[in-house]
């Protein structure tokens, strides 16, 4: 199902001017909906990956900083994302206990000898709140144990700002940039960030009541959103109520009528990055194979790691500008070096280049008309369609 077909979504639009609609469809269209399995698959993937290599782990889910109570008052406890990912864990640990175990005490793990310690969080946006859940967690045994090397300290993060890890890397000291692994990597501008989602965020994000984090806390305008919750990076338009606005995500909420299109922007996704380092007819013919059932996922995360590397664009930015997981970009170029597209040195062979060709070489008619605006609206337009000698011909 399109997102933009959701009644919820077509009220959100409808408190836009008719000349933003557009460039608000462009923001949803760059949103990455990570659903509940491929939450669990790339955290469950991330722990195996640090147990496999070093023994036992601790694992530890990234809290908010505990707030001093007042005693004798009652508080209501309020869950968070560490409460999900502490139950993804504690199913884990069941599974493998002799691998990981969850919030041990102190004494446990130096009668266990554990090696590594691991924190564990949905997002690293900004970096602070991990930093926050490091300054209260670590004592001076745990320092120690970490200065003097009897283990090592890891933090595992689905998705990643590369702003937030630099973040942490200056502020703990113990953590080496190779100890710091995540499912998706974040580029530094996200895709949010152009000028003219830049505007309607400034001029819608005053009707919310969150408007001063109108781009997002830290001004990041992330735009990853997990089925289990929107986080506060993202811009207040889309999780922000207020007295004249509707939100998408009404207090970081993910309304039961959205579950269904979770995990089901991959289409999106891949064209928008494709036509970022302009492959524009690569993106419609692997949209229009997607519609018509001739295309399977495989080959289109194949054919978009060669479209990438025939751009000569590297490792790191394909993490980055194309939002699928590590993994899978990893388990592609394996497969392009296998069959001879790609060389050792991430370079596309004469035969990639023939294979993207020919993939390519379709009537090139069928696209000189663009795409209804309610059915695809690439961020690069910046929710207007533009001319250019690098579109589709």
């Amino acid at each position: 199902m399109d997102l933009i077909e959701i009644a919820d979504v077509r009220e959100w639009l409808s408190q836009f001017s008719e000349a933003d609609i557009p460039i608000a469809i462009s923001m949803l269209r760059s949103l990455n909906l990570v659903s509940h399995n491929a939450f669990s698959a790339g955290i469950e993937n991330s722990i195996k990956t640090i147990v496999k290599k070093h023994g036992k782990a601790a694992v530890f889910p990234v809290k908010r900083a505990l707030v001093k109570k007042v005693p004798g008052k009652d508080y209501r406890h309020l869950y968070q994302s560490a409460d999900a990912i502490g139950y993804l864990l504690t199913n884990l640990e069941r599974s493998m206990p002799r691998s990981i175990s969850v919030e041990p005490t102190h004494a446990s793990m130096k009668a266990e000898k554990v090696k590594h310690i691991v924190f564990i969080d949905d997002l690293i946006g900004t970096g602070k709140r991990v930093n926050s859940f490091w300054q209260e967690w670590a004592n001076k045994s745990y320092k120690s144990w970490l200065s003097f090397r009897y283990c090592e300290l890891y933090i595992l993060s689905y998705a990643a700002s590369r702003s937030g890890i630099e973040y942490l890397l200056n502020e703990i000291p113990y953590l080496k940039p190779e100890n710091i692994l995540t499912s998706i990597s974040l580029p530094r501008v996200s895709p949010l960030a152009n000028d003219e989602m830049k505007r309607i965020c400034n001029y819608y994000g005053e009707k919310t009541a969150k408007s001063v984090v109108k781009f997002g806390y830290g001004n990041q305008m992330l735009n990853v959103i997990f089925q289990h919750a929107c986080p506060n990076n993202a811009p207040s338009i889309l999780w922000s109520p207020g007295k004249q606005w509707k939100a998408l995500f009404p207090n970081r909420s993910i309304p039961a009528s959205f579950h269904k299109v979770f995990g089901g922007t991959f289409p999106f996704k891949i064209a928008d990055s494709l036509w970022d380092i302009h492959q524009p007819r690569l993106a419609l013919e692997i949209l229009d194979r997607l519609e018509s059932g001739r295309i399977q996922r495989e080959t289109v995360e194949l054919l978009t790691v060669l479209g990438f590397l025939a751009r000569g664009v590297g490792l790191i930015r394909i993490y980055e500008c194309t939002l699928l997981e590590k993994s899978r970009v990893d388990e592609a170029i394996l497969i392009l070096k296998q069959v001879g597209l790609v060389t050792k040195n991430f370079e596309i062979t004469s035969f990639g280049k023939e294979v993207l060709n020919r993939f390519k070489a379709t009537d090139k008619r069928k696209y000189e008309l663009v795409c209804d605006q309610l059915l695809y609206y690439p961020h690069q337009f910046k929710g207007l369609q533009r001319k250019s000698s690098e579109g589709p011909t």
